[in-house]
């Protein structure tokens, strides 16, 4: 199956089985299947804005904060007899309180990818929906950038980054001895999902494979070797993908790369212009923002369920395009504020088919596996 996404294909609502993942004969057929099952998921319910009441808890990615603030505010003033709570933390923090019995006590729930939900026992892609989408970017300084592309003699990629991470830039460019350390930062991968995404990013682009890495494969002592020496050489403190952006948003001399979203891109543009450079990775874990609905109480299921809906409209996916994300309806364009660097097509990777695989990556990477 070809792995390469183009621009109509991202923006194909799909339902249950992650888009990148379906068994179809091609991707139209695939899109074609899914945006019905999404349309005719999100018609399911109707109802008058007065006959909807009651209380309701939206636990988000903390990447979706702004949309979610918006968003909610127009369905509060749609259905003013619904109370809404809203959370936001990252997903791995997000999916570890589902784990600890909901203990957020959420009735609709969105990380920011499919593969920070495989960590939540309970998941079940067939019954979540997909927002929207936000690549992960590589985004570093140019100057710096320019020097290591040099040294390297080709592009700065997720095959080749460790070459130089952490190392003094004595040891790259004599005459850059003043920069000091070549910095790669990326967020925490047990509490943010950017940062999880980078580290599989990473596993894929070593075995050069859109297919699910195995157990049997991380076995290969080259391959744990290559994500220690990618984990030891970078800074991933940060629990926030925002806060971490920020700080480069601050000062474009703190790093040379950070791992971030494509829709926190425009802003450090905005600020920076050409003293950054956008990259995609080749081989991309796809940030689909899944949605599902964690409520019981059957009055809360039904709140639950009008809220997602709400969140596939256009109105809403108008407000996702706002704020940088690719919408997940075809009728939604895609922001002008990512024209300058926006990568149409990106390779997207099969995740795994369990949360194992995932966490001995991540061991693996910690020299743990």
């Amino acid at each position: 199956m070809n792995k390469t996404l183009t621009t109509s294909m991202i923006l194909g609502l799909t339902l249950g089985t992650n888009i990148a993942h379906a068994s179809f004969s091609d991707w139209s057929e695939m899109l074609k299947a899914k945006s019905a099952e999404a349309v005719t998921w999100a018609k399911s319910i109707k109802l008058n804005k007065n006959t909807l009441k009651g209380e309701a808890v939206i636990c988000l990615a903390s990447e979706k904060k702004e949309w979610g603030a918006e968003t909610i505010s127009l369905f509060e003033k749609k259905y003013p007899k619904v109370s809404l709570k809203v959370i936001y933390e990252g997903s791995g923090t997000l999916m570890d309180k589902l784990n600890d019995g909901n203990s957020n006590k959420c009735s609709v729930v969105s990380p920011a990818s499919s593969v920070s939900a495989l960590s939540y026992t309970g998941y079940k892609a067939d019954n979540s929906v997909e927002l929207f989408y936000s690549p992960l970017v590589m985004v570093s300084n140019t100057e710096k950038l320019k020097v290591l592309e040099k040294t390297l003699g080709g592009e700065l990629s997720l095959s080749n980054i460790n070459t130089y991470a952490g190392k003094k830039w004595s040891e790259i460019s004599a005459e850059h001895k003043s920069w000091g350390k070549n910095r790669v930062a990326f967020t925490n991968p047990d509490k943010s999902n950017s940062g999880l995404v980078a580290i599989m990013s990473k596993a894929y682009a070593f075995f050069d494979a859109y297919e699910p890495i195995t157990l049997k494969q991380l076995n290969d002592e080259k391959f744990q070797s290559e994500m220690k020496s990618f984990w030891d050489n970078t800074e991933h403190s940060k629990v926030s993908t925002g806060k971490l952006t920020k700080s480069f948003l601050v000062s474009t001399l703190r790093y040379t790369t950070i791992f971030t979203y494509e829709n926190m891109v425009p802003a450090l543009l905005e600020k920076h212009g050409k003293k950054l450079t956008v990259s995609y990775p080749s081989y991309a874990v796809l940030n689909d923002h899944p949605a599902w609905i964690m409520a019981k109480d059957e009055n809360e299921k039904k709140i639950a369920q009008v809220l997602i809906n709400f969140f596939l409209e256009k109105d809403s996916q108008k407000i996702a395009a706002k704020y940088g994300f690719r919408p997940s309806s075809p009728e939604v364009s895609v922001s002008p504020k990512l024209s300058s660097f926006y990568k149409r097509d990106i390779g997207i990777v099969d995740l795994p088919t369990n949360n194992d695989i995932v966490e001995a990556i991540k061991d693996t990477a910690k020299g743990k596996w």
